[in-house]
């Protein structure tokens, strides 16, 4: 693998990193408090846990957080590597 493909790898993750923890940051509250990170990792595991999850809200803001990790690694990864091209 060469060096750029190498950086452009590690920045996209790194800006991947980031808008996981901004997503966090801006969608991560519910009334005034923030989510446990262990109840946005673990994927529900029954009907009951899922329909809570819905009604929560919970699943919309992992999907949003989600989201704003891949943003910032599509980010980070395309910058860099345009970047690095000027130079």
């Amino acid at each position: 693998m060469s060096k750029m493909v190498q950086k452009v790898i590690v920045w996209g993750l790194i800006f991947g990193l980031v808008g996981l923890v901004f997503g966090y940051l801006v969608f991560g509250r519910v009334a005034g408090d923030y989510i446990g990170i262990s109840n946005l990792i673990t994927v529900p595991e029954n009907l009951l846990e899922e329909i809570g999850e819905s009604l929560t809200g919970i699943r919309q803001i992992r999907q949003q957080i989600i989201i704003s990790g891949f943003a910032g690694l599509i980010i980070g990864a395309v910058g860099s590597a345009l970047l690095m091209r000027k130079s």
